[in-house]
């Protein structure tokens, strides 16, 4: 949370994606619908499933890594990935969900709705669930930050198999 704070306090808004994926997807544990590594689409079921989708979520809203200019195309500069592994309504159910902060304000439907349908088409999960919230306070970024980099997985008899897979996960 320390290393984090400077970077929060250069910004004047922060926006706040929540993706999230619907029941259906959450268990699939054969790397996607397609078990070949190479056409593989995967969700969040082990470790280099997780590690792919969050490399496509930060090349949707931030660009494609490229080696001589930082980033390419992308729709926000800057931004804070970390994943949640449970929900707080019902502890113990498996709700991966990707948490995004951007630097970034209010931003206008059609391009909010542009950002969903990328996201969609990215990950091929058709009905995915984005949220996107802002603040522009102090306290309600601090309050976000300190939301997003809690712990979720508390308990180990919650998921056993992700707890393994999930050990060393950065």
């Amino acid at each position: 949370m320390a290393r984090l704070l400077p970077k929060l306090q250069q910004i004047s808004s922060l926006g706040y994606f929540v993706i999230e994926w619907p029941d259906r997807y959450r268990y699939l544990a054969e790397r996607g619908l397609n078990p070949d590594p190479e056409d593989a689409v995967g969700w969040c079921r082990n470790k280099q499933d997780l590690r792919a989708t969050t490399t496509a979520v930060v090349e949707v809203l931030g660009g494609k890594a490229s080696n001589h200019h930082g980033r390419v195309g992308g729709w926000f500069k800057r931004g804070l990935v970390r994943w949640h592994w449970f929900g707080d309504k019902l502890p113990g159910k498996w709700n991966p969900h990707l948490n995004v902060l951007v630097d970034a304000a209010r931003l206008e439907p059609q391009r909010l709705e542009a950002i969903k349908a990328e996201l969609r088409a990215a990950l091929h999960v058709p009905d995915l669930i984005v949220h996107y919230s802002y603040c522009s306070t102090l306290g309600q970024m601090l309050q976000t930050l300190r939301y997003i980099a809690r712990a979720t997985f508390r308990d180990y008899a919650w998921d056993p198999y992700m707890a393994h897979e999930l050990w060393n996960f950065r």
